[in-house]
């Protein structure tokens, strides 16, 4: 899993009535994903955004996570 994103405040996206707030999404940011074929075939950049969440139901803190958007692939 690969991704990357510019991050801070001037980079974060609104999710305020975008997002359920029971999701616990905190911040996200615009960013692109690495996909590739089995055995890293095609390799490739696909738009997505990086979304902090808040952890509430995980221990530990704050999780982080990526959604790839790419018509091919519904992940």
């Amino acid at each position: 899993i690969a991704f990357r994103a510019r991050i801070g405040k001037k980079y974060q996206l609104p999710h305020k009535g975008i997002i359920p707030e029971e999701f616990g999404v905190i911040a996200r940011y615009r960013g692109q994903g690495r996909l590739a074929e089995p055995g890293f075939r095609n390799p490739r950049w696909v738009d997505g955004e990086l979304v902090i969440l808040d952890g509430k139901y995980i221990k530990g803190g704050p999780v982080v996570g990526f959604v790839y958007w790419d018509p091919e692939y519904h992940f």
